[in-house]
């Protein structure tokens, strides 16, 4: 049976993450890391053009040949995108991830799709598909009300929302049973919040501190 989890590659290019204090994993760790998600029927990971360099990292690892499905988005399009610019974009990811075509393409920014070009973005979207450039398309979002504005697209295929013990706000509304309905894919993100959620309550941040009593109460 195909495994419902995805590893994301945020800190794999960057540093980042609240509960991250070594930066980026060197590519020895990311081997491993890779080896024991496919020993473990992990085969799709989860990236982006504004994920620092892990596009090209994931070229360099060789993870399409080595049977891993990718999803990437796009970074922020713009409301002066045109077709050209679009395109150019995603040749830039495949270029760097050394592959022909992806799992999702995903526009990064809903805001993208609600600029006046947004029909031009989507239009886009839509011939990629039809191409079959990209297996499904969609759009990572972060509030529950910019759903209200996405149902009609055509074609859609994916939404990527953040859920976790902390931000469960799209389990608190209809719009999950709404997407279900229509067969789109719901990719849950930032399930760890950041590595927070992995964080003991005294190491706990200044600034996070609101959460203290949360963290003690999970961490019993």
């Amino acid at each position: 049976m195909q495994s419902k989890l995805s590893l994301g590659t945020a800190q794999w290019g960057m540093d980042y993450g609240w509960a991250n204090e070594r930066g980026q994993p060197g590519f020895s760790e990311l081997e491993k890391m890779l080896e024991m998600a496919l020993a473990n029927g992990v085969r799709h990971l989860d990236t982006a053009q504004c994920y620092g360099n892990a596009e090209g990292i994931l070229g360099k690892l060789g993870v399409a040949k080595a049977g891993f499905k990718i999803n990437s988005k796009l970074n922020q399009i713009g409301c002066a995108a045109t077709t050209a610019s679009i395109l150019a974009q995603l040749d830039s990811s495949l270029r760097a991830l050394k592959v022909e075509q992806i799992e999702s393409l995903m526009v990064h920014n809903v805001q993208d799709l609600l600029e006046p070009n947004g029909d031009v973005i989507w239009g886009v979207f839509r011939s990629l598909l039809a191409e079959e450039r990209v297996g499904k398309i969609g759009v990572s979002v972060y509030h529950p009300e910019e759903l209200e504005d996405l149902l009609h697209l055509e074609d859609l295929g994916i939404v990527q929302v953040p859920l976790n013990l902390y931000d469960q706000r799209f389990l608190n509304t209809d719009w999950l049973g709404k997407l279900k309905e229509q067969g789109v894919v719901i990719q849950a993100r930032s399930i760890f919040l950041q590595g927070i959620l992995t964080l003991s309550p005294g190491s706990l941040p200044i600034h996070l501190q609101s959460i203290r009593e949360h963290q003690e109460r999970l961490t019993n």
